[in-house]
């Protein structure tokens, strides 16, 4: 039995909320609702089944849990996409560029963790970095968030969205 100090199915619904805010803003927000919405009864479900000392297949486990990963990155990814689309047409500062290196410093961590699980040691270490990585990611995801409460305008043009 694990319990958490704060399950990963909070984070997700506090993301399904800030999606649902933000639907207005960009079509993005709006398409991510679906996938935190799973993420978050897909992460509730690995806690009840944590909390109930319930075992599954250790390989089962394993598939399961390289799938919550890509589900994460894939709404970090979208979020980092709704965030160009707001800092072109609001003239924001989200600083959707470095949190797009930052996520693919998360991704490369994520995978190499992954594929080299048999080598404890490596994967270890790759799991590290890849936390070091993240907590930049959440920091600079802060930063973008006081921007877009204060409203802060770049002093550059405004760039268009690709």
């Amino acid at each position: 039995v694990r319990i958490p100090l704060l399950p990963d199915c909070i984070g997700y619904l506090l993301l399904l909320s800030g999606f649902m805010q933000l639907q207005n803003e960009s079509a993005v927000f709006s398409r991510s609702r679906l996938p935190a919405g799973l993420l978050a009864t897909y992460r509730f479900a690995c806690l009840t089944g944590s909390l109930t000392g319930f075992a599954a297949n250790p390989f089962l486990i394993y598939v399961l849990n390289a799938a919550g990963a890509v589900g994460l990155m894939f709404i970090a990814f979208q979020l980092i996409r709704g965030f160009q689309e707001l800092e072109a047409f609001r003239r924001i500062e989200l600083y959707s560029a470095r949190l797009k290196k930052y996520w693919a410093l998360m991704v490369s961590f994520q995978v190499f963790s992954l594929l080299t699980i048999t080598a404890l040691l490596l994967s270890i270490l790759c799991s590290i970095v890849g936390f070091f990585i993240s907590i930049f990611f959440l920091f600079t995801l802060n930063m973008a968030r006081i921007n877009w409460k204060n409203g802060i305008a770049r002093e550059l043009p405004p760039a268009s969205y690709k």
